[in-house]
């Protein structure tokens, strides 16, 4: 049985930088009486005190993508570094990827530890959190139940990760999919200065409502006339419809000619 640490990163003081801690601090009570909750700065050394004595981990953050204000991202970083293009965007990304790898090499990162992250702007000194990103709290808060096993959603009630927490309707969804890769790949390009891409790897979860030949099809038509034309799209199946995850399609890696 998981040991869940669920822990909110981030400094109320800095505007949206806070929104990791408001999260943790909206779970509900019967979410937060099996697991702990903590808050912290970001510092690497406290993120690995914190881990100790725990197999499962939920990590919340605020962080810079280039993504629309609030939206949300889940990483599973369980087997693999955060990715390309997102270990620096965060404003304690140097402590929260660093946290992470240090304890992978050391043997006690967490066997479940996922990153929760969301989309932030503004970090001045004495503001509070935008509204787009306070808006994203509810529905990182359900990312976060779904994980730890206490909300499920089934295929006829697909959740997407908006900050209003709407759902798309089903002709929409697969555009949808396709868009976020695209711009997560155009993001992880830009870090790294590439003129082309040569593959991508994700993972397909078993709900997302799109098969692994159908998302190779729209791959290979969205990408048309761009650096990623001709690219290898890598597809990872889940199989397991009760993985926290199983609606998702996440980035796993972008193999770039730089």
């Amino acid at each position: 049985m998981s040991n869940w640490l669920v822990l909110g990163v981030g400094n109320m003081d800095r505007g949206d930088d806070g929104v990791g801690r408001l999260v943790v601090r909206a779970l509900p009570a019967e979410t937060q009486a099996p697991c702990s909750v903590q808050e912290t700065n970001g510092d690497a050394a406290a993120m690995l005190a914190a881990f100790s004595g725990y197999n499962a981990v939920v990590i919340v953050d605020a962080v810079q993508t280039g993504a629309e204000p609030g939206e949300i991202f889940v990483w599973d970083v369980s087997q693999r570094a955060l990715p390309v293009g997102i270990q620096c965007a965060s404003t304690h990304a140097l402590g929260v990827a660093s946290a992470i790898e240090l304890a992978r090499a050391l043997g006690t990162l967490p066997a479940k530890t996922y990153v929760i992250g969301i989309e932030s702007t503004q970090f001045t000194p004495g503001c509070r959190v935008s509204p787009q990103v306070f808006a994203a709290v509810e529905s990182a808060v359900d990312r976060i139940q779904a994980i730890v096993g206490f909300r499920s959603f089934s295929a006829q009630d697909p959740f997407r990760w908006q900050a209003n927490g709407a759902k798309e309707p089903e002709q929409m969804h697969e555009m949808s999919l396709i868009t976020d890769l695209l711009r997560k790949m155009n993001q992880v390009c830009k870090e790294n200065n590439a003129d082309r891409v040569r593959g991508i790897t994700v993972q397909l979860g078993p709900l997302a409502h799109i098969s692994a030949d159908h998302l190779r099809e729209h791959f290979c038509e969205a990408v048309h006339g761009t650096p990623a034309e001709g690219a290898v799209l890598n597809v990872v199946e889940l199989t397991d419809e009760t993985h926290p995850l199983a609606q998702d399609i996440v980035l796993l890696s972008v193999d770039v000619d730089e």
